[in-house]
């Protein structure tokens, strides 16, 4: 007769049990050896489970540290830094990761989710109240059987005194029987001495018959009472076998749901790491320039110190440039642009720099407990928690996830290292070559106020001159008609025109009209001094701008590629540690629990074998054990007997 599988998966054929051919603790481990046997079995499983529960409180208490040390670092990072579209989407992106990672593992305070360190928290929870239940049924069993034990001890006591005080009267029986024989063939014997001995025979008969109940009665009591310890024996290793069944359930599911939790987790640090890709893909620095050029124009009209800027340079390019917009008028503006930028870089160097101190910290804390509990062998590291058959390499896989799992954060480290040097390197070129550009604009601008400050002064020299030679001029003219008309000389205030002083005012005239020709050659000159100056200083800002321009989009294009590489490495690392959390999954799902058991009973089974009315028990209570792993407790229905 084949057999069948109920839908809970528990078998209910009806074919002999042997032909099954499956063991269990009642067949296979009887007997006060074997009963010892289940119970260091238990012993074990309560052992393991323990360990197992400390390993995970460890580890959720690290996962706890960690998302709040990852907390507190995401926190002190500002939530928008000054940049433009693109370049702003990149540093949100970013500093998403740092949130994703201490959601992922420490709940937030708001209460609407659980973080990574809460799950494991509960897994250990669920086995500490395992390991009670073990624990607790070991030792009633243990109890119980020391109980059944003296019960069939006194049973056993309360029998041979039973069978000695039969053997006392079935003596004394004899004896008075073999006085009766000798005093029925003496011949002197009187009918009082017969009756007398026939009594006494009576009485002996009496108590021998009732001795001989007594110990009929206590051979049945010590019959009932070892039947019933061989029934609750019985009864109470399959409850053993119940018990590590489900221990060893309880672990495959704690292996199971620890491999699904761990991807869940990673899974959201994964979201986050394509979403630095993606952003870092589509960072544009012609568009950045071209929105902070337009907030420049936006804002001019609206600032206390008017600066002619291009408007026309800005609305007529598809792509307009610093030089083409802001010109000499506004290189400060440029400078400024440069120096914010120099700052975000910093606010991401730094962002990146605590992102890696708790990289280190969680690696540290891993390291630690892995070697805690972890022993290196020629496969690797292994996690000695039970010896059953098919959980070894389940836990073994899990001792290999937690080895992978500091791999990739040593590597997720050394990432953080790199990109925040790459930052650092370019931070500092880029605040060398500002610098540079301001000193060096500096000096030509103090040429050209040099410059213009002379032509100014020429200016005023000129202005002077003229209205000196005018003054002169005048004064010389004036002289000259009273002496042409023959008029007297006029009076002054110092005297007389003469000739003399028409002479001198002629010399004095002459020598105004030198000076004044010469200030108009020397303003002549300042002003093609100026001019020069002017165009130096305006060809030498435009090429500044070009090279600053040149290196604001080095920068972006160097954080691009920064973190591009940094999000493509991190993804790989994930995919792999992914990889790795689903062949653990695999096998603790594919662990064979009946497996486990049947090789244990092989190689622990006794000789001794039940009595007859303790298989006849067994077949008609329980009968067909199931061979699959039970789903809920009300899967196991014949197991519970007692």
């Amino acid at each position: 007769m084949k057999s069948t599988t109920s839908r809970s998966g528990v078998i209910t054929a009806t074919q002999d049990y042997n032909t099954l051919g499956s063991l269990s603790y009642t067949c296979s481990l009887w007997g006060n050896v074997g009963f010892n046997t289940a119970k260091e079995r238990s012993q074990a499983s309560k052992t393991s489970i323990k360990k197992l529960t400390t390993m995970l409180e460890e580890w959720a208490e690290i996962v706890k540290q960690v998302g709040r040390k990852v907390e507190s670092s995401y926190r002190s990072t500002p939530a928008r830094i000054s940049q433009e579209t693109s370049m702003l989407e990149l540093w949100k992106t970013m500093r998403n990761l740092a949130r994703s990672k201490y959601v992922e593992y420490y709940p937030p305070d708001d209460g609407k989710g659980s973080g990574l360190s809460t799950k494991i928290s509960a897994l250990a929870q669920g086995l500490r109240v395992s390991k009670g239940t073990v624990k607790r049924s070991t030792l009633r069993y243990q109890v119980l059987r020391d109980k059944l034990i003296q019960e069939v001890e006194d049973a056993k006591a309360k029998r041979n005194i039973a069978d000695g005080e039969l053997k006392t009267a079935e003596a004394k029986f004899s004896a008075v029987c073999s006085e009766q024989a000798r005093t029925e063939k003496a011949a002197e014997a009187s009918q009082v001495t017969l009756d007398r001995v026939w009594l006494k025979v009576d009485q002996a008969k009496k108590v021998k018959i009732k001795r001989e109940h007594h110990l009929m009665y206590c051979d049945n009591e010590l019959k009932a009472i070892t039947r019933k310890h061989d029934f609750v024996t019985a009864r109470m290793q399959s409850l053993f076998e119940m018990k590590e069944r489900e221990s060893q359930s309880k672990l495959k599911h704690t292996l199971k749901f620890l491999a699904t939790q761990c991807e869940l987790a990673l899974h959201g640090i994964r979201h986050s790491t394509v979403e630095i890709l993606g952003a870092a893909q589509k960072l544009d620095f012609k568009a950045d320039l071209k929105e902070f050029l337009g907030s420049v124009m936006v804002s001019k009209s609206a600032s206390h110190k008017r600066v002619e800027l291009s408007s026309y340079a800005m609305s007529s390019s598809e792509h307009p440039t610093l030089a083409g917009v802001l010109g000499l008028r506004g290189f400060d503006r440029a400078i400024a642009y440069a120096n914010r930028n120099i700052v975000a870089t910093k606010s991401m160097e730094s962002a990146l720099e605590t992102a890696a101190e708790a990289q280190e910290y969680e690696i540290k804390l891993m390291r630690k407990w892995l070697s805690t509990y972890a022993k290196r062998s020629s496969t690797g590291v292994i996690f000695r928690v039970h010896d059953g058959y098919s959980l070894i390499p389940a836990f073994n896989t899990l001792a290999r996830v937690v080895e992978e799992w500091i791999k990739y954060m040593s590597s997720l480290h050394e990432q953080y290292i790199r990109f925040e040097r790459g930052l650092h390197s370019l931070r500092t070129e880029l605040k060398a070559h500002v610098k540079f550009q301001q000193k060096q604009h500096e000096g030509e601008r103090k040429a050209y106020e040099q410059s213009k400050a002379e032509r100014d002064k020429a200016e005023r020299d000129l202005k002077r001159a003229r209205s000196e030679r005018e003054a002169a001029v005048e004064k010389h003219a004036n002289a000259q008609k009273a002496a042409d008309r023959g008029e007297a000389p006029k009076k002054s205030m110092f005297g007389r025109w003469g000739k003399e002083d028409i002479h001198k005012l002629k010399s004095k005239m002459d020598l105004k009209i030198k000076e004044y020709n010469k200030c108009v050659d020397t303003l002549k000159r300042k002003k093609d001094a100026l001019e020069r100056a002017t165009q130096v200083l305006e060809q030498r800002t435009k090429k500044q701008l070009d090279q600053m321009e040149a290196n604001e989009k080095k920068r972006s294009e160097t954080i691009q590629q920064l973190a591009s590489a940094f999000a493509e490495e991190h993804a790989k690392r994930l995919e792999h540690l992914l990889s790795v959390l689903n062949d653990a999954y695999k096998a603790a799902d594919t662990c064979d629990l009946h497996d486990n058991i049947q090789r244990f009973l092989k190689k622990n089974q006794v000789t001794a074998k039940p009595p007859e009315y303790v298989m006849e028990d067994y077949h008609r209570n329980f009968g067909y054990y199931f061979h699959v792993e039970p789903i809920t407790p009300s899967d196991i229905r014949g197991i519970i007997w007692l």
